[in-house]
C-alpha cells in the first residue's frame, strides 16, 4: 500500500515537468512555423559535366534569392544564380573556327521548394526544388571581330562598332536537395542548360550538364 501511494504522489509531482515540456515543444513548434526567412544568399561552385567540360572549368558560383512562403511545406524562390568560368576557346557549329567563352554564365528563373521538417526545435529541414528559367552563357565572337576588322575603312567610319560579346542563350531546368540548420545550409543542384537548341553558333558537342554544390545562408 504504501509503494502504491508512494507511486501516486511521484506521478502527480512530476506532472507539472512533463506540462513544461510539451509547452516548451509547443513554443518550439510555433516559432518553427512563424519564422521565416525571406533572402537566401548561397555560395559554391559549379562543376560542368560531359562535354561541357571541354569548354567549362569548376567555376565560382553565387546565387540571390528572395523567398516567397506559399504553404506550410512551399516556398518560391525567385532569383539568378552565376558563374565566373575562366575563358576558353571554343568550335562554331560545323567550322574549324573558334570563338572564346567569357567569364560570366548562369540563370535567372523562379525555383519551387517542398519543404520536409526533421526537428521544429532545432529548424532542420531536407528540401527537394525544382527550377526554371532563362540561361546565359556569355561569349566572345571572334568571327563577327575579324569579319568587322576586314571592312573597309570608310564602312567603319559609317557605321558604330558591334557588340562582340554576346550571350549564347537557352531555357533552364535544375533539381536540387538542401539540407538546412537554422539560418545555413548545404545545397546541390542539376542543371540542364541546352545551348544547342536555340542558336546556330553551337552544336550538341558544346555540352549541356552541370552540378552546382555549396552553402547558403537565410535572413
Amino acid at each position: 500500500m504504501m509503494r502504491i501511494l508512494i507511486s501516486m504522489l511521484a506521478l502527480y509531482a512530476a506532472q507539472p515537468l512533463f506540462s513544461q515540456e510539451q509547452q516548451q515543444d509547443t513554443i518550439a513548434t510555433n516559432a518553427y512555423t512563424e519564422r521565416f526567412e525571406s533572402v537566401a544568399v548561397e555560395g559554391g561552385v559549379t562543376i560542368p559535366l560531359g562535354s561541357l567540360h571541354n569548354v567549362m572549368n569548376t567555376a565560382p558560383n553565387v546565387a540571390f534569392w528572395i523567398r516567397q512562403k506559399r504553404s506550410e511545406s512551399t516556398v518560391f524562390n525567385y532569383g539568378a544564380s552565376v558563374n565566373f568560368p575562366a575563358q576558353r576557346r571554343f568550335p562554331y557549329a560545323g567550322t574549324d573556327e573558334t570563338a572564346r567563352t567569357r567569364s560570366f554564365s548562369g540563370f535567372v528563373g523562379i525555383q519551387a521548394d517542398k519543404i520536409l521538417s526533421i526537428s521544429s526545435r532545432s529548424l532542420i529541414d531536407v528540401e527537394w526544388g525544382t527550377s526554371g528559367g532563362y540561361a546565359f552563357y556569355f561569349y566572345d565572337d571572334l568571327r563577327a571581330r575579324r569579319e568587322y576588322a576586314s571592312n573597309p575603312k570608310r564602312a567603319k567610319d559609317k557605321d558604330e562598332a558591334p557588340t562582340f560579346v554576346k550571350p549564347l542563350s537557352s531555357f533552364f531546368i535544375g533539381q536540387s536537395l538542401k539540407l538546412r540548420i537554422g539560418e545555413f545550409g548545404l545545397h546541390a543542384r542539376y542543371n540542364f542548360t541546352p545551348y544547342s537548341l536555340f542558336n546556330d553558333i553551337v552544336d550538341r558537342s558544346f555540352g549541356a550538364h552541370s552540378v552546382t554544390v555549396g552553402l547558403f545562408y537565410r535572413q
